[in-house]
């Protein structure tokens, strides 16, 4: 091996390894399981109607519904895609693609539409989650974030029956592999924001969403859920003093998107939030 080529590859190792996330070590950010939901909580959801408006990760976690529901007979859900609520009579988890990623106010007007078109069938449980593409290091955080509360008090004064589930944004990983790890690692180098410049905004999000529902309202802190590891551990970059946490490399393929593992994992936390909505109670082990 040439020298040149030896450096090449001892700079690029370097890199790697500065840019490798650190953990936090398990503890209490285990999370709960479909057990710990009474059964006779299963049977009142599955008289609910339900709507869930997403993109592609909400497509991936009702995937991992799907999956688990057919393995688990008390979760008796009828799953319809579908914009059109009147379209479907009597209960049903009922979900659709709505609006424009990159364009999360695009998101908030076609969820609110959605509702509110709704003339005959009322909606039990709603929730609106966004993809972690709408959130970037170059994102107006405040304004996106006045502009969901202004579409989520509008929702609750004017369909004031419906039980509204606030989620966070989804977070990336930034070592799903080793091309993406050292494409991570050089961005700084060159002035490019990165997965945790990315992140760093979502959290700020993220942290809105906990400060001002968090006390009153069910929230589905999906970046939560997809940082904690299966053994309850936390991939993190630290940042000018700040911790910012990752996606857990496990549950995806390529950064972003949810595999067979992390559909499966954020599905279950999906799934007890709809019990908790549904009963009214809240989720174990949540966090404050």
């Amino acid at each position: 091996m040439s020298l040149l080529l030896l450096a090449t590859v001892v700079f690029a190792l370097t890199l790697m390894w500065g840019a490798w996330p650190r953990r936090e070590p398990a503890g209490a950010s285990s999370l709960p399981t479909l057990g710990s939901v009474p059964a006779d909580h299963w049977r009142v959801l599955a008289d609910k109607r339900v709507f869930f408006g997403h993109q592609s990760v909400g497509s991936n976690i009702i995937e991992g519904v799907r999956e688990l529901a057919g393995e688990h007979s008390e979760i008796d859900l009828r799953i319809v895609e579908t914009t059109d609520l009147d379209s479907v009579e009597g209960p049903g988890l009922f979900h659709g693609k709505i609006g424009r990623n990159t364009r999360p106010k695009s998101k908030f007007l076609a969820f609110r539409r959605t509702l509110e078109k709704s003339k005959k069938a009322t909606v039990d449980i709603a929730m609106l989650k966004l993809c972690y593409i709408d959130i970037r290091w170059n994102s107006d955080v405040q304004e996106t974030f006045e502009k969901y509360v202004s579409t989520m008090t509008d929702l609750q004064n004017s369909q004031k029956n419906t039980i509204y589930i606030h989620s966070t944004v989804p977070i990336e990983s930034k070592n799903s592999s080793l091309k993406k790890t050292l494409k991570e690692a050089i961005k700084p180098l060159i002035g490019r924001p990165g997965v945790v410049d990315d992140n760093r905004r979502r959290q700020q999000y993220n942290q809105l969403i906990a400060d001002t529902f968090g006390g009153t309202s069910i929230v589905f802190d999906i970046a939560r859920y997809e940082s904690t590891g299966p053994d309850g551990s936390v991939p993190y970059q630290r940042e000018n003093g700040a911790r910012i946490r990752l996606m857990d490399a496990r549950y995806t393929d390529d950064g972003g998107h949810l595999n067979a593992q992390g559909r499966r994992r954020i599905a279950e936390q999906f799934l007890i939030h709809l019990a908790a909505a549904a009963n009214q109670t809240h989720p174990a082990g949540r966090q404050q």
